[in-house]
Order: structure tokens, then sequence, then C-alpha cells
């Protein structure tokens, strides 16, 4: 079993900077203005989350009691959890730091044909990326200039986010 899982998922490589694509105003554009968090954009991402236990145990419904139902605690613990968001999102925390908060247990489902490998994560990760997301997709719908209700580019918009942060989660962990 842990030879296909070892199969399945190689040694992470860094691409080669010929991968990507040149950009005149490259330099300019690198800059980007900092995204603030606070407690209330946690309390409300908290408000919606579900799932399963990760590593540590914790699942969505006790994370969520622990950020909504205990008063000052609640709150302190709001805003640790939004100075991380922070960090995460415009700062550039520790390797160590980033690489156990990024921890994942790796499972092996036996679905037909063959075993495929699941990486259960840390409900935290999902509370990290709802939080960067409930921030940040207003201004990129905007510069976008897209106002449209339904899927389209809106959801292409959101989905773009994800695929940038699994890019930098690879990139950083190999």
């Amino acid at each position: 079993m842990i030879d296909i899982l070892h199969e399945k998922h190689p040694e992470a490589r860094v691409p080669p900077d010929s991968a990507f694509d040149i950009h005149e105003d490259a330099e300019k554009r690198a800059e980007t203005s900092p995204v603030y968090y606070f407690e209330e954009t946690v309390a409300k991402c908290a408000g919606r989350l579900r799932g399963a236990a990760g590593p540590i145990r914790v699942d969505g419904l006790q994370l969520k009691s622990w950020c909504l139902r205990f008063g000052a605690h609640s709150e302190m613990l709001r805003n640790e959890l939004a100075l991380w968001v922070d960090l995460l999102s415009n700062g550039s925390p520790l390797y160590a730091s980033y690489r156990a908060l990024n921890a994942a247990r790796m499972l092996a489902a036996d679905k037909r044909p063959g075993v495929r490998p699941l990486a259960c994560r840390e409900i935290l990760t999902r509370l990290f990326a709802r939080c960067n997301l409930e921030e940040t997709k207003a201004a990129a719908t905007a510069e976008c200039a897209n106002v449209q209700l339904s899927g389209g580019l809106r959801a292409g918009i959101e989905g773009n986010l994800h695929a940038v942060r699994a890019v930098c989660v690879t990139i950083c962990s190999g």
C-alpha cells in the first residue's frame, strides 16, 4: 500500500523560470496591497464551517463552537486566527511553522480501479482559505469587471485563487 502511495505522489519539483510567462511590468505588478483580516471575518467564516477532523482531531463543528460560543475567550481565539490569516496572506512565515500548519494525513481509499490517496488536512487550513476568499474575491471580481451572479467568470476567479494557493503550497512543501 505504501509503495502505491509513493508512486502516486512523486517528489515535488520547483518549475524552471522558463515555465512562466515574462511580463514587462512584472516588478511593478509584483507588489500587491496588503489584505487586512479582523476577527469579524473569522467569525463570519467560522459560522459556515463543516467537515471532519484532521490530524489534530478538531472537526468543523468544534472549531465553530470554539470561535463563536465562549464570549471573551472566543474573541481572543478569533483575533489570534485573524493574525495567522494575515501572516499567511501578507507575510512570510518561517518554513517550519508553515509546514506544520499544512500537515496532512494520507489516507488510502480503495476505489475501483486501484488505490486513490486522499489528504486529510486540518480544519484550520479550510478556515484560513475561507477568510482569504472572503476578503479577496470582491476585489478580484471588481478588477475583472464582472458582476454576473451565476457561475461563469466569478466561479473561475475563485477557482484560480484556489489553484494559485495549491501551487504555492506545492512549491513551498517541496
